[in-house]
């Protein structure tokens, strides 16, 4: 028999070893978490039967680690996308400057055509950058650097564009230059979703945004006043379209009373003779 499973990506992931796993006849079992180990803001993606995922590493250099798996539970650093990202004062601690705290936040991971492409905030500079690398295992990518902060922002590349998603409460889209060089000329800024106001703490934040089959789908975290943090997902025929809602995940689920944060979804490879 065979299948394919989707998994979201809303915890921790163990780094070269998993102490969350245990042998059971020919079965290897792995409960959350499978490591203790702080991997915040996590995206990810496969490339044929290998998983890559990243990570916020905010403001230490080298950051924003990629990870590698061939079974999602067994990770191991193979590069960073940045060495330094400003040889400036802040990063490098002189004067009394330092950007604790903020820096790089919550990359998005695509693979298209040979290209591997993360894209994240740096906080403390209202600004986005966009590296490339047709080999991950090197780090120090190549960059470009957008004067605008798309916060918690989400890639989707999509018939030979590419569009971005942010925001947090309003989920906003634009369109790139193809290679993610800049914001593409004459392109406009919409508002994709505009999540209920009443009620909520936390609104839309952490947007990761996918074309699966018929629909496009966006999940977000919320977190609702006197409640725990939720995983909500929208989806939409159209891109532009309207967009249904729907909570999936509200509920302690890793021993943290506050539940979930943002996450992705991926698809695993086809995997023969599982039951």
């Amino acid at each position: 028999m065979k299948t394919k499973l989707l998994f979201a990506a809303c915890a921790v992931a163990a780094l070269t070893l998993s102490t969350g796993c245990s042998a059971k006849g020919k079965t290897t079992e792995c409960v959350n978490p499978l490591t203790y180990t702080d991997i915040p803001d996590n995206d990810w993606i496969r490339v044929g039967n290998d998983y890559y995922m990243v990570s916020t590493t905010m403001y230490f250099c080298p950051g924003a680690p990629i990870m590698h798996s061939k079974d999602l539970v067994h990770w191991e650093i193979i590069s960073y996308v940045y060495d330094v990202l400003n040889d400036d004062d802040v990063y490098n601690l002189r004067n009394g400057r330092n950007a604790y705290g903020k820096g790089q936040w919550a990359t998005s991971l695509r693979y298209v055509d040979g290209t591997f492409y993360a894209l994240f905030i740096a906080n403390d500079q209202g600004k986005t950058y966009i590296y490339r690398t047709d080999d991950i295992y090197r780090s120090n990518w190549e960059r470009s650097v957008i004067d605008r902060p798309f916060h918690d922002a989400s890639m989707l590349f999509e018939d030979g564009h590419l569009y971005v998603v942010w925001g947090n409460g309003e989920l906003r889209i634009i369109e790139l230059e193809p290679d993610g060089s800049a914001i593409k000329a004459g392109a406009q800024e919409k508002i994709l979703i505009d999540s209920p106001r009443q009620g909520f703490n936390l609104r839309a934040e952490g947007a990761h945004i996918y074309h699966i089959g018929d629909y496009y789908y966006i999940l977000e975290i919320d977190w609702p006043s006197g409640g725990v943090r939720t995983e909500t997902c929208w989806r939409s025929k159209e891109l532009m379209g309207e967009y249904e809602r729907k909570v999936i995940l509200s509920a302690p689920f890793d021993g943290r009373g506050d539940c979930v944060a943002q996450g992705g979804i991926i698809e695993t490879r086809t995997v023969t003779g599982m039951p």
